[in-house]
């Protein structure tokens, strides 16, 4: 036997050895995670990847700076004690509205549209005939009352964007 033939023979052999863990399938979807939210059972979906990438780079560029207010606080909160008492006593110190505000105004429409409806695109209301889509392709809802509860909306969108984008699992 060549050299050559030597190393496809053993390379084979370790080919055949080595178990293709259940986790690496490209084709096999992402686990959903499961939500109970005001007494709903809610199936949220990671994004697509192009869908996750186009959400995560709006997030991040024109969203994430809302929250630079933020950064401080948390930092100080970590000491806990005093330093949290005194924090709660005074938060008007630690936060800027106004900065908050201007924020949110140069925040495009177009941009939270656009997050939210992809958002509400991968959750789906678990029920017994069934789960349904919270949000059709066409953009409208397909579970009873959701499109007037604006707290609920806001809670699925931001468990979704913590799934999808945020997670690494």
């Amino acid at each position: 036997m060549n050299a050559r033939k030597i190393v496809k023979v053993i390379e084979v052999e370790e080919r055949e050895q080595l178990p293709v863990p259940p986790d690496t399938d490209p084709k096999k979807p992402q686990e959903p995670q499961y939500k109970v939210i005001s007494c709903r059972r809610f199936k949220i979906q990671k994004y697509p990847a192009l869908d996750g990438l186009k959400i995560a780079k709006v997030f991040i560029a024109k969203i994430l700076p809302v929250f630079q207010t933020f950064i401080p606080l948390i930092g100080e909160a970590r000491k806990g004690g005093a330093v949290l008492d005194n924090m709660l006593d005074n938060l008007g110190q630690y936060l800027s509205l106004e900065g908050i505000a201007d924020t949110l105004d140069k925040i495009d429409p177009d941009d939270l549209d656009f997050i939210m409806s992809m958002s509400l695109r991968n959750v789906f209301e678990v029920l017994p005939a069934g789960d349904a889509q919270v949000l059709n392709p066409d953009g409208t809802y397909g579970v009873n009352d959701v499109e007037f509860d604006t707290m609920l909306v806001l809670r699925l969108v931001c468990e979704v964007i913590l799934w999808g984008v945020l997670s690494t699992a």
